[in-house]
């Protein structure tokens, strides 16, 4: 190549430019940097809501809200708005699903980084005296425990995301676990 790049001994300044060029892009090829940025996916939390996906369940009319810390903390949660906000919750949605007779409650918060929301998450785990696992998950990643009106509470976290799914009115807790799974693995492919 270094007979290419001799200037003025028969080479032309355009091919000159080209063989200049050439020489460019394999050093940055073989030094291992990209020329194309990949596409990375863009997730918001209008992602998460759940439409028609997963069957058997609909929304309650007009139950969908998206909030920011401010409306959080004008009471979109029951007490709780402090300690998001203290771990630096950004926006989040609630979403209220129903299913025949089983009722779904779900809270998705963004809290910036994936750091931010494990932290939430683990003071929330750490507060469940019987931790059971859910599906495949590790108890590092969702947990959850029998809740009042015959359900369950479920905390997990995917990335920069914080997840609080109350199933209620179960005849069986088994089967909200499995629900509980279901939904999980639905937020999950969303990432």
């Amino acid at each position: 190549m270094a007979f290419l790049l001799n200037f003025g001994y028969g080479v032309d300044s355009s091919m000159q430019k080209l063989s200049l060029s050439f020489l460019i892009i394999m050093t940055l090829l073989s030094s291992g940097c990209k020329i194309v940025k990949d596409e990375e996916k863009t997730v918001s939390l209008k992602d998460f809501r759940v439409q028609s996906e997963i069957s058997g369940w609909t929304e309650e009319d007009g139950s969908y809200q998206l909030y920011d810390l401010v409306l959080l903390r004008a009471g979109a949660m029951n007490g709780d708005a402090d300690q998001y906000g203290d771990k630096g919750m950004i926006e989040g949605i609630e979403q209220k699903l129903v299913q025949d007779k089983p009722y779904l409650q779900l809270f998705i918060m963004d809290f910036g980084t994936a750091a931010a929301a494990a932290s939430m998450f683990d003071v929330k785990a750490q507060q469940i005296a019987a931790k059971q696992t859910i599906g495949a998950y590790e108890q590092t990643v969702a947990v959850s425990t029998k809740y009042s009106r015959g359900g369950i509470i479920t905390y997990a976290h995917f990335d920069k995301y914080y997840i609080e799914l109350q199933f209620e009115t179960y005849a069986e807790a088994d089967f909200a676990y499995a629900d509980a799974a279901l939904f999980l693995a639905f937020y999950e492919e969303k990432l």
